[in-house]
């Protein structure tokens, strides 16, 4: 996953710049979404020194999963749902003829938007590693809520 990610993104960057306009606009705001990277980063010295279990280590976990929140999933949501479906889908005549009239430069920009999509998938995968792990860290991973039956029992219980 972590290579399919970068070989990805390095190829989004060439196609970015050479598609220029909108395309290449996102394509390059997109490295904001490495804001996260720090905590990431910091996560696997800890685990390197065997730091799990720490209150810097839980903390690490929370600001990266905090940061991987704000800086990829709620980027990416706005980017393709605020941005991309309003321009490619709502206007597209328009804005496929004017952004780009060579037929070439066309499907690369389509086949881009679509690997974009496909990275918010990726995004949302590693999200809910995360959060998960994060949720195991803090003891919450394993809360199991009443059946239907147990819930009954409870209320008839409570009302007498």
């Amino acid at each position: 996953q972590m290579h399919l990610h970068h070989a990805t993104s390095i190829f989004g960057v060439f196609v970015g710049i050479y598609l220029e306009g909108m395309i290449g606009s996102l394509s390059h705001l997109t490295w904001l979404t490495e804001g996260s990277t720090l905590f990431v980063d910091l996560r696997h010295l800890m685990v390197y020194h065997k730091m799990e279990g720490t209150f810097v280590y839980i903390a690490n976990g929370a600001l990266m999963c905090l940061s991987f929140f704000v800086f990829r999933i709620v980027y990416y949501h706005i980017v393709i749902f605020e941005y991309l479906v309003h321009y490619c889908l709502y206007r597209t005549e328009a804005f496929w003829a004017l952004q780009f009239p060579d037929p070439f430069k066309c499907k690369l920009a389509q086949f881009s938007i679509v690997m974009y999509v496909l990275m918010y998938g990726l995004q949302l995968l590693w999200f809910t590693k995360i959060a998960s792990g994060l949720l195991e860290a803090l003891g919450l991973k394993n809360i199991t809520y009443p059946t239907t039956a147990e819930q009954k029992a409870y209320n008839k219980v409570k009302d007498n």
